[in-house]
């Protein structure tokens, strides 16, 4: 999973959280967000905390093993305009 593989190398000191989306995590000068769906795209928590980040550098990350291979970025990218 590339969030543990992140977790590994970066210092223990420059991580101010890891794990489930929350508030806390606002708080991080950079964001990397990941996600895995095997049927359409991500569920409303990810969406609902992309729309909170004001000035954070954001990195996503997902992971699709759908048989129609929808373009989940393109999914996740209109539930944030919304």
């Amino acid at each position: 999973m590339l969030a543990k593989e992140i977790n590994k190398i970066i210092p223990k000191e420059d991580c101010a959280y890891f794990g489930q989306p929350c508030d806390d995590a606002l708080k991080s000068d950079l964001i990397f967000v990941g996600f895995w769906t095997d049927k359409g795209c991500c569920d409303e928590m990810l969406p609902n905390f992309c729309q909170k980040l004001t000035g954070n550098k954001f990195f996503c990350s997902e992971r699709s093993d759908s048989d129609s291979r929808k373009n989940t970025s393109t999914e996740l990218s209109q539930k944030l305009r919304a």
